[in-house]
Order: C-alpha cells, then structure tokens, then sequence
C-alpha cells in the first residue's frame, strides 16, 4: 500500500500556467511564434490558468499591434516567460540574412547560440537545430510559405 502511495506521488504533474496549441511552451520560454506574430495574436493563441497576461520589451508593455520579436517577455503575475520569434536569433523582430549567418555559425561550431537565441534558431521546434532550421530560415527570409 505504501508503494502505491508512492508511485503516486510521482504521476501527479503540476499544470504549467500557461499553455499553447500553437506554440511550444517549454520552462519558462514560450518560442516557436511565427514573425510578424502581433501582441493580440499571440494572447489570442495561449491560455492562461490564472492570472492576466501582458506583454513587455524591457520594461514598457507593449500595446496589441506591436510585433512581437525574440526577446521580449510574457509577464502572468510573477511568472516570467521569454518569447522566442522563429529565425529572429538577433532579436531585432525581422528574420533575415544576419540571422541566416547566425545559424550558420552556430551549425559550424564557431559561434554557439544559447539561451532564447537557440530557442528562436530552433525553426521547427523539434529542440535540434541543423540544415532543416537553416533551410526553414531561407524559406521565411524568401517569403514562402510552407
């Protein structure tokens, strides 16, 4: 019986506070979010189990038709969460060819990315980053669509 008990124990997870059918939430990085994704886009597609919502860049909440960009975060209450805009490694809000030579750097060893920075290399959100976040990164810089 005290086995039973135990075992229990360990199968009972915490719900995370906040979730995403769209994003990936993983700790406290919320990543996989499309460029050009606005603030009011980006609440409209997270659910959050308690508490409100907003969204700052440093210290200045952002209004809901700004865009979100790698690096800003997502404050519920006293839960911090780093926001990680797919290809925007440098954190600017636009994916282009200084983020491509990023990646680039960082799939050849010379400069390693970390952080939100791998978070936002990681196109495809399968926590590897390799040729296909490069050719995904290409394909966003060139504007098609997969």
């Amino acid at each position: 019986s005290n086995t039973n008990l135990c075992i229990k124990a360990f199968t009972i997870k915490d719900e995370e506070n906040v979730t995403s059918n769209i994003y990936e939430v993983e700790g406290r990085y919320i990543y996989k979010i499309p460029s050009n994704t606005t603030v009011k886009e980006l609440l409209d597609n997270i659910n959050i189990k308690n508490g409100e919502a907003k969204i700052y860049e440093e210290e200045k909440q952002l209004s809901n038709s700004t865009k979100i960009k790698t690096g800003n975060t997502l404050e519920v209450g006293y839960d911090k969460y780093y926001l990680a805009v797919a290809g925007d490694i440098n954190k600017d809000g636009n994916v282009n060819v200084i983020d491509l030579a990023r990646l680039k750097l960082h799939l050849i060893n010379m400069n390693k990315l970390s952080g939100i920075d791998l978070k936002a290399g990681d196109i495809n959100g399968d926590r590897n980053i390799n040729i296909v976040d490069l050719s995904r990164i290409k394909l966003i810089i060139l504007n098609i669509n997969l």
